[in-house]
């Protein structure tokens, strides 16, 4: 029965684990009613994009992948997401065999071996090119018709918002090279003023007005974009891999992508499921009295079963018994103020990141922003805080790096939002 009640356990915390909630008041730049018409638009241009693009494009996705967007204040709404590429396994498989040489091993009569290598065959190297052209092309399109049909139909955004949409063009079969692979994009990028589209949608610009005015962009690994992925490397070695553990449970890798007129953006997912198991801890006593009190009552049902059997003189095997675990009285939310401690820890630590390393992205212009969008929408919270907002002038880390102003008036000069 020792196994009986490791089973009760373990179901109870399970109940615990999943069925913790706990929220916390958002606040962000825009008026409540606004914030929830744009998070409506977003999960309805998600689902939309999500058709499009995984379903349709002839860009490689995993079977689960989904686009995720959100909404940046000053500069309007983002849709991002990440994919295989532009060529699958399949297609590198076969590049690759290909370009292999007509290799023949002949065994004369000496018993020695000749090995000839035919190498006159030419290789038509603009295959692949031509190949991943034509998917670009073809998602254009298909991006181009997300704007056209649905992204016009948004209302929520002010017009001087913007609407972008950023594929990763990510390659995990690197280990197979060639030439033709070098100038293949690492992410490509539409975006659009909100203006521009509804006047589109008022019928007050063409269809090949509108065309010209939305922007695509071809993003090159090359060496600008250095100093934001050593950025991530520092957001995740500080905040996940570090001995002092400053942000808990980073579930993923930091990600950072440069918005033109806006700045760079980083993006941090957490699960903060180190500190939830405290939660989980702080009950597993009770679970455990739970899990001994049906064991007990499951040894008695036994006891009671096998007198009836011997008293009928009955063979049968079944035993029938059921439990329930009721976990009403328990309190197994966070409280308010233990929230705010954990979301504001995160962001004093990220503040410090930004205020020591944030001057080495030469790339960002003094007048534009860094931006940091922590994710913390999974399942231990509450819908109503899906992300924590950092955002301050490139001129402001400068200025704090030059010791021109100290850490409190820096903090005082950077914008922190829930939402």
């Amino acid at each position: 029965m020792k196994n009986l009640r490791q089973i009760l356990t373990i179901v109870f915390l399970m109940i615990v684990t999943f069925g913790s909630v706990f929220s916390i008041k958002s606040f962000a730049g825009v008026s409540d009613e606004q914030m929830e018409r744009i998070n409506r638009d977003i999960e309805i241009m998600e689902n939309v994009l999500d058709k499009l693009i995984i379903k349709e494009s002839p860009i490689y996705f995993n079977f689960d992948d989904h686009v995720r967007g959100i909404y940046l204040d000053g500069f309007g709404l983002l849709f991002d997401v990440e994919s295989y590429g532009l060529n699958g396994i399949s297609r590198f498989i076969s590049k690759t065999i290909k370009n292999i040489p007509n290799i023949n091993i002949i065994h004369n009569r000496e018993k020695k071996i000749r090995i000839d290598i035919d190498e006159d065959e030419d290789i038509d190297a603009k295959e692949v090119d031509e190949s991943s052209r034509e998917k670009i092309d073809k998602t254009k399109e298909l991006l181009f018709k997300f704007y056209r049909d649905y992204a016009s139909s948004i209302k929520s955004l002010n017009p001087d918002d913007r609407i972008c949409v950023n594929i990763r063009l990510r390659n995990d079969f690197g280990f197979i090279s060639s030439d033709d692979e070098e100038r293949i994009p690492s992410q490509i990028r539409m975006s659009a003023l909100v203006s521009d589209l509804t006047k589109f949608r008022k019928e007050k610009l063409s269809e090949d007005k509108l065309q010209k005015k939305i922007k695509f962009t071809e993003i090159y690994d090359d060496e600008n974009d250095r100093d934001i992925e050593i950025m991530e490397k520092i957001l995740d070695t500080a905040l996940e891999k570090g001995r002092s553990k400053k942000i808990p449970g980073l579930s993923g890798h930091t990600q950072g992508l440069y918005l033109d007129e806006f700045g760079v953006l980083f993006f941090s997912p957490t699960s903060l499921l180190e500190k939830n198991i405290r939660v989980i801890v702080k009950n597993a006593s009770e679970a455990e009295k739970r899990a001994k009190d049906a064991e007990k009552r499951a040894k008695e049902h036994e006891k009671r079963v096998m007198k009836y059997k011997k008293r009928v003189n009955s063979d049968d095997d079944s035993l029938s018994f059921s439990f329930t675990f009721d976990t009403g009285d328990f309190d197994f939310h966070r409280s308010k103020a233990e929230t705010d401690s954990i979301v504001n820890k995160i962001r004093d630590d990220l503040l410090e990141l930004l205020g020591q390393y944030g001057h080495t992205l030469k790339k960002i212009k003094d007048s534009e922003w860094i931006m940091i969008a922590v994710d913390l929408n999974d399942r231990f919270w509450d819908e109503d805080l899906c992300w924590l907002y950092i955002k301050v002038k490139k001129s402001d880390v400068i200025k704090y790096n030059k010791d021109e102003i100290n850490f409190d008036s820096f903090k005082k000069r950077v914008k922190v939002w829930r939402g």
